[in-house]
């Protein structure tokens, strides 16, 4: 019910699309801290494996903060896409990784596999929901 009263409000004001991106970047942020928290309680490896799984780790939060910035000049539509990438991306990566955790699978393959399946949706969805946006952009 939100959902709909948050599409339908973006097409009054912009202020629901301004709501909805402050969400984002918290959940850009508590994505990526709660990341790096549930790959430091997943084991000790090397100080080299460490910092590549931190980098890889938190790639996508920063596409996603680099798209969020990139957003400020794009159509509303396109710019609402990157918000709930940003949520969806957020919550599969931690639930991902805080199931890898409570179970104690005790194997990286989640973080290995999130992030790069984070990527596939960050590459396919933005570029798709910028071209949506412009064509649905009377004038552009």
């Amino acid at each position: 019910m939100v959902q709909l009263e948050l599409l339908v409000s973006v097409g009054n004001n912009s202020t629901a699309v301004d709501r909805l991106q402050k969400l984002a970047r918290v959940a850009i942020a508590v994505g990526a801290v709660g990341s790096l928290v549930l790959m430091f309680l997943h084991g000790r490896p090397s100080v080299f494996l460490l910092i590549l799984f931190t980098g890889w780790v938190l790639a996508p939060f920063i596409g996603l903060a680099w798209a969020d910035k990139l957003a400020a000049r794009w159509p509303a539509a396109a710019r609402m896409a990157v918000y709930y990438l940003t949520f969806v991306v957020s919550v599969g990566s931690l639930g991902a990784y805080g199931y890898d955790v409570a179970t104690g699978y005790g194997r990286a393959v989640w973080f290995v596999l999130v992030p790069g399946v984070a990527w596939v949706l960050i590459l396919l969805v933005l570029p798709l929901a910028v071209v949506a946006g412009r064509r649905s952009t009377p004038g552009v």
